[in-house]
């Protein structure tokens, strides 16, 4: 089982992760965290299906470094384009 370190939208927390999901709230797609511990956490919230859905292959690419950044929602494109010439997905 792949384990990462994640950083929230809001700089808040640090949480140990092993399980990823996306959640629709109020309108929005939330990233969730199962966390070692075995709680949920609320990583970042997202305006499209679309960009929690990169935000989820950005995480996977980054699952041999260990260490992720929940992007904020206007930084996903930009983010994603640089991670996807990165890693050749």
């Amino acid at each position: 089982m792949n384990v990462l370190f994640i950083r929230s939208q809001n700089k808040e927390s640090i949480r140990q992760a092993c399980e990823f999901r996306i959640n629709s709230h109020d309108n929005m797609f939330v990233v969730t965290a199962i966390t070692a511990r075995g709680t949920v956490e609320n990583l970042g919230s997202y305006t499209t299906y679309e960009k929690a859905m990169k935000v989820m292959d950005m995480i996977q690419w980054h699952l041999d470094d260990g260490v992720f950044e929940m992007p904020a929602d206007d930084d996903v494109e930009e983010l994603y384009s640089s991670c996807e010439a990165l890693f050749d997905y």
